[in-house]
């Protein structure tokens, strides 16, 4: 019997703040040397992203790759929805859409975005999925 994933979530309620959660949560991967997928919607985003990284925290940045740009492997990659991540055991999903595929996944990372009503309304309905398909739901 597969155990199902666990999704947290981090309650923002500015934009702002996303980058610091992301970072931290990078941050603790690479700590506890645990591979980390981050997903974003498409390539304009995820290219948003990388740089942030890059970037960010100010005394420093999180190494990363972009899935199929280098081969050099690192604990936190980022990619696109089209591509694997069959064997990620943890991922923080930048997207609109919930991740339904259990996989090998354990963890799953969502914002609970309440800057903007059309945001509320996208977590409600991946909250919903989720508990639907009785994955374990935390908050942060």
């Amino acid at each position: 019997m597969t155990t199902k994933p666990t999704v947290t979530y981090f309650t923002v309620k500015h934009p702002d703040e996303k980058l610091k959660i992301l970072s931290v949560t990078a941050q603790n991967h690479i700590q506890l040397k645990k591979q980390l997928h981050i997903l974003s919607a498409d390539k304009t985003s995820l290219s948003f992203v990388s740089q942030l990284l890059w970037k960010y925290p100010p005394s420093g940045f999180i190494v990363h790759n972009v899935k199929g740009q280098q081969e050099d492997k690192t604990l936190v990659e980022l990619l696109l929805p089209e591509e694997s991540y069959s064997f990620s055991e943890s991922i923080f999903n930048l997207t609109a859409q919930p991740i339904t595929s259990e996989l090998h996944l354990k963890q799953i990372y969502e914002f609970e975005d309440l800057s903007h009503p059309n945001k509320k309304i996208i977590f409600e309905k991946k909250f919903k999925l989720y508990q639907d398909l009785g994955f374990t739901l935390r908050s942060n």
